[in-house]
């Protein structure tokens, strides 16, 4: 499957903000490297787009589940349309 791994700036992004992005068939090989404005990244159709978030942009918080939520099987395919309305 091809990737395109997109590398996101810190400041908000708009059609001209240049991106540095790589292109991979196979996930480890890069086939092409570019630096473009976000409204040209060479995006196959099909391909799967990974972003990349600068750390420093990230936040983490601690949530307190209600009872019962974390049952047997809560994380088991097919359950995540419960666990985003339980976040939710």
């Amino acid at each position: 499957m091809t990737t395109l791994i997109v590398i996101l700036s810190a400041k908000p992004p708009a059609a001209a903000t240049l991106c540095d992005a790589v292109l991979t068939h196979d996930g480890s090989a890069a086939v092409r490297q570019v630096l473009v404005p976000l409204a040209l990244l060479p995006v196959a159709n099909g391909a799967e787009v990974v972003a990349v978030v600068p750390a420093n942009l990230l936040s983490w918080h601690q949530v307190e589940l209600p009872r019962g939520t974390l049952d047997t099987g809560f994380f088991q395919e097919g359950n995540a349309p419960r666990l985003r309305a339980v976040l939710d």
